[in-house]
């Protein structure tokens, strides 16, 4: 049976981390868009009567917003799956400390 050692270290969970902070901003960002897309929705009859907005217009931004609302699930639920994965990291660390840590211990009681 093969065996197969993958390094984990510090900067592992720094790129995590960095990934995180991404994809918050990015969700951030998604939430504006919606606010600014939600609010335009609600004045579009107001739009409408004033010549300013017509039916296709109206038609793209439900597009857009339907876009928008899953571009951020999907970010949510990559922020979900890098939470696990920074989870999964920082217990391998812990792990691997505590085996040499036992390991050293075991050594000097020789």
């Amino acid at each position: 049976m093969e065996q197969h050692d993958y390094l984990v270290g510090f900067s592992d969970a720094q790129t995590l981390q960095g990934v995180r902070r991404k994809l918050f901003k990015a969700i951030e960002a998604i939430d504006q868009a919606l606010d600014i897309s939600a609010g335009i929705k609600k004045h579009s009859s107001e739009l409408k009567e004033a010549n300013v907005w017509s039916v296709g217009e109206e038609t793209q931004l439900e597009v857009h917003f339907n876009r928008f609302q899953n571009l951020r699930r999907n970010l949510v639920a990559l922020a979900d799956f890098q939470q696990g994965a920074s989870a999964l990291v920082s217990g391998i660390k812990a792990l691997r400390t505590a085996i040499f840590r036992r390991l050293i211990l075991w050594v000097a009681s020789d």
